[in-house]
C-alpha cells in the first residue's frame, strides 16, 4: 500500500531552520547571513500576501468593490517571547 505520509513544505523547513537559529548561540557570519536573508524573504511574503488578499477581495463586486486604505504591523514573536511572525491589519472601515 503506497504511503499516505505527506512530504515537510518548504516554509515547515524555514521554521525549524529558524526555531534552531534562535536556540543556538553558535552560529558562523555565513550561517548567520543566510538566516536573515529567509527571514527577509519570509516577512516579505506575509506583507504581499495579506496585501494582494485584501485588495482583491475588497475590489471583487460580490464583497465591496472599492478600494481600501489599510496599514499592516509585522509582529514576529507571541506573547510567550517565541519566534511567531505574523501580521496585524488595521483598515479603514
Amino acid at each position: 500500500m503506497p504511503s499516505m505520509a505527506v512530504p515537510h513544505s518548504r516554509p515547515d523547513a524555514i521554521d525549524c531552520e529558524m526555531r534552531a537559529a534562535n536556540a543556538s548561540p553558535l552560529f558562523s557570519a555565513a550561517d548567520r547571513a543566510g538566516l536573515e536573508q529567509n527571514r527577509k524573504v519570509i516577512f516579505n511574503l506575509l506583507f504581499h500576501s495579506s496585501a494582494q488578499t485584501l485588495l482583491e477581495v475588497a475590489l471583487h463586486p460580490l464583497h465591496f468593490g472599492v478600494e481600501i486604505g489599510f496599514f499592516t504591523v509585522l509582529h514576529t514573536w507571541n506573547e510567550r517571547l517565541q519566534f511567531h511572525p505574523h501580521t496585524t491589519v488595521c483598515m479603514s472601515s
